[in-house]
């Protein structure tokens, strides 16, 4: 048993698990002593016998034993199930401590390592596609940035989270990527974050953990060849250092060459991961993580709007030898904690990482229908930045035989320095461009280049806070904490289009408050409410445009209402939660004259349904409704209130079945297939008025089969109908989403 244990899952499961053989009897009998069961009839049904008289006694026909107290809590580690089932029952993202995900007055989704293995998920933004509230991929086929939308609010590159600490820089464009083999598990935390986790958009967050050292001996190597003649290989070793098992490590690596959809394109990814954890005994660890990771890969490529459907996904319509957006980073850190005796842990983290990035792309600017021309733009941006995170907390456990408490303290401190310069100018336009024979401009021809931003950001971010999770009676749980930030930012730097030096520092500080009320039925049922906060500074004033207005940060309310349920009859979750969000404060930039503004007010409402489901006989099950209605609710522009935010969908569905043959001729295969499907997104045309764009469903499908001990052969396939659509459109310019996709490979596990 894990978790919370019930009784009417003991009296159900013992009979339909045991049945009666003696290995039965004896779970029976020691659940009895552990979980208080009513041991009278067990004891009548129970036939034992012991040789040692000092431990039993004769009664009647039976043995009388005496009493055993055994004291302990029964608890899922997190992530112990995540390789081999859908199903997560707890997680440590939401409070920070490792905690039953149905004592969670929030709604959090867990995409295990199983779920990710079985749907081959080459990305992040793959990893989430079929989670409850989250809109992946909303730029289509544009794999510079992690981008996804969670609870209406943009969160690809704010919202990013690895082993608990942000990987959010404070630049325009150079920012990190996850690679998700390296990863054992997703958790998305939707709603207000900031008690725990401080600056954050209002939608939630995404909490990856990176893959630990095990002390079972773990050896795999993966071969794969796919669309776009993409090839890739990548291992995962791991095991025990020494005999006693004190030290472990784990290496994990994968290298990929290939193309995307689009002509003249690259997908290339190195990374090698190397970890050592040390356990020196049951109180203390330590665990040593590294990364690097180099992404060679181009921008998105958009397409006029009036000749959507006109023209094909694989146009290109840049410059072939400008067409690279490359990333190089380097991660090194590490996560220890301490138990004392007293029901007191401590814990420590840290990471500092390196980011490079170096990148160029002609994209258009406007297009005219009548003499079918395009005329373009050259974008050059050279970026570095340097993250620094450390958190430091204190965990105190403390029980009464009615109350049960557990405190959480701690201080966080984030360092960044952002170096960024990128140029603009004029290039040759392309003619001819509706039916695809124009002729490339070549890029000497890209000579009209002029510094258009160059700048330095020094961001440090202090904050203490703390938080208690208090179980009252083994029913009620009551979850509260708050926090205090201290923001300061210094920015440095020349920007042309404004006309001015940059010479600013900032500084912000917020007070967040987070409350939930959660109430644990006996049949798995638990209904919740919260409240939470959360903030985002507004920076670089001059930088967007402000002037001499000061902005004020970002903040947003939270409220949310729901009900989980854990069946006790079968391996489940389900929820359904109900939120109201609003954020004030609002920023938002003219792309036309390039001045920002703080709009106001925009309010997102709605209701998420999720189920994640191993089921009997090999079937497993993912699947998700969410309905949200997005308004901005004050604006500046009157003409802006009571619509919708563009990139925001009006509803999203998925679902995902798998099935495992246990057994005949098929023993050893396992088929999934899913459907996704993106509603009614709102974008902008080329005059700048909103429009309203349809939605989409894309199937996809995996075939798993383990051709014999140790050898599995995989065929994955994505957007199987191999639909054209478009992802989303701005201001005249629209986004094709990715094409078909077929993938094959072959792992040997050892």
């Amino acid at each position: 048993m894990s978790g919370r244990p019930r009784l009417s899952a003991h009296r159900s499961g013992r009979q339909a698990l045991l049945n009666g053989s003696a290995l039965g009897w004896l779970a029976l009998a020691l659940g009895g002593v552990m979980f208080g069961l009513p041991q009278a009839a067990d004891a009548q049904q129970a036939q034992t016998s012991s040789s040692d008289p000092a431990s039993a006694t004769q009664a009647g026909n039976g043995i009388q034993l005496n009493t055993v107290t055994v004291q302990g809590t029964a608890s899922a580690e997190t992530g112990a199930a995540d390789p081999v089932s859908y199903v997560a029952t707890s997680g440590s993202t939401a409070t920070k401590t490792d905690t039953p995900l149905i004592e969670v007055p929030q709604s959090v989704s867990v995409i295990t390592e199983k779920e990710m293995n079985d749907r081959g998920v080459k990305d992040l933004e793959d990893a989430l596609a079929y989670t409850a509230g989250v809109q992946s991929d909303q730029w289509g086929r544009d794999d510079r940035y992690q981008s996804f939308v969670i609870r209406g609010f943009d969160e690809g590159t704010k919202g990013v989270y690895r082993d608990g600490m942000s990987e959010n820089i404070g630049g325009w464009f150079t920012t990190s990527r996850m690679e998700p083999y390296g990863l054992e598990r997703v958790e998305v935390f939707k709603g207000s974050t900031s008690t725990l986790y401080g600056s954050n958009e209002p939608g939630g967050m995404v909490n990856a953990t990176t893959k630990r050292p095990t002390t079972e001996p773990l050896h795999e190597v993966e071969v794969s060849y796919g669309s776009f003649n993409q090839k890739e290989i990548k291992s995962d070793f791991s095991g025990a250092v020494d005999s006693k098992g004190e030290w472990s490590y784990r290496l994990t690596s994968l290298l990929r060459d290939g193309d995307t959809q689009e002509d003249y394109s690259q997908n290339n990814r190195l990374y090698v991961a190397p970890a050592l954890t040390w356990r020196p005994n049951e109180k203390a660890e330590i665990t040593f993580l590294s990364d690097y990771y180099k992404v060679e890969t181009t921008p998105a490529n958009g397409v006029p709007e009036q000749l959507i459907g006109g023209i094909d996904r694989e146009a290109f319509m840049g410059e072939p030898g400008s067409n690279f957006f490359n990333t190089d980073q380097k991660t090194l850190g590490y996560q220890a904690s301490y138990t004392l005796d007293n029901g007191l842990k401590i814990s420590n983290s840290a990471r500092y990482s390196h980011t490079d990035v170096d990148y160029e792309t002609v994209y258009q600017r406007a297009y005219d229908a009548t003499t079918d021309s395009m005329t373009r733009t050259a974008f050059v941006l050279s970026g570095t930045s340097d993250r620094m995170s450390m958190d430091t907390n204190a965990q105190y456990d403390w029980n009464t035989a009615w109350f049960k408490s557990k405190l959480l303290g701690g201080v966080e401190l984030r360092k960044t320095h952002t170096d960024e310069s990128y140029q603009t100018g004029e290039t040759t336009g392309l003619n001819n461009v509706s039916s695809g024979s124009y002729t490339y401009a070549g890029t000497p021809a890209i000579t009209a280049l002029d510094t258009d931003f160059d700048w330095d950001v020094d961001q440090t971010a202090v904050a203490l806070y703390v938080q208690d999770q208090i179980k009252i009676d083994d029913h009620w749980v009551v979850t509260v904490g708050g926090r205090q930030d201290w923001v300061k930012t210094t920015v440095r730097g020349n920007e042309k289009v404004a006309g001015s030096s940059l010479d600013e520092d900032l500084k912000d500080q917020a007070f967040t408050m987070r409350g939930g009320l959660s109430y644990l039925f006996n049949n798995g049922l638990t209904p919740y409410v919260s409240y939470s906060e959360s903030f985002n500074p507004v920076v670089f004033n001059a930088a967007n445009g402000y002037g001499d207005v000061r902005p004020e940060p970002t903040e947003g309310k939270q409220y949310e209402v729901g009900l989980k349920y854990v069946p006790t009859f079968m391996d489940a979750v389900f929820t359904v939660a109900g939120f109201d969000l609003t954020q004030t404060n609002v920023v938002k930039t003219d792309p036309n004259t390039g001045v920002a503004s703080q709009i106001g007010e925009v309010q997102v409402q709605g209701i998420e349904l999720e189920g994640r489901i191993n089921m009997w006989d090999g079937w497993s099950a993912v699947a998700s409704y969410t309905i949200q209605d997005a308004e901005i609710t004050k604006s500046l522009t009157a003409s802006e209130v009571g619509t919708r935010p563009d990139r925001v969908a009006d509803q999203m569905a998925s679902a995902w079945l798998s099935y495992a043959f246990g057994s005949g001729i098929a023993k050893g295969l396992t088929l999934g297939g899913g459907v996704r499907y993106t509603g009614d997104t709102v974008g902008y045309d080329g005059n700048g008025d909103k429009q309203v764009y349809n939605g989409y469903a894309l199937f996809d499908a995996s075939v798993n089969y383990q051709l014999f001990d140790g050898l599995t052969w995989s065929l994955t396939g994505k957007n199987l109908a191999d639909k054209q659509y478009v992802s989303t459109c701005y201001y005249g310019t629209c986004y094709y989403g990715d094409a078909m996709t077929i993938n094959t490979s072959l792992k040997y596990s050892w």
